[in-house]
């Protein structure tokens, strides 16, 4: 997988967000932003879940990333 510089604007309370974000997950900003974008992308796409009735349950925090 190859990696390629990605320019956006961003709001100030979006900059500060994310600044808040770095300092407290002690994380970069690529980091918080792949996590993010990642988990917004299985809550979209997920299946939904059933409940144990005897039918399998997707576990939605299989193969995400950790900080």
């Amino acid at each position: 997988m190859s990696r390629r510089q990605v320019n956006m604007r961003l709001s100030d309370l979006t900059r500060s967000q994310l600044a808040k974000l770095c300092r407290q997950l002690a994380a970069s900003e690529a980091t918080i932003v792949t996590v993010a974008i990642d988990r917004m992308y299985r809550e979209i796409n997920q299946p939904a879940a059933v409940t144990a009735a005897g039918t399998p349950e997707e576990d939605a925090n299989e193969n995400r990333a950790q900080l």
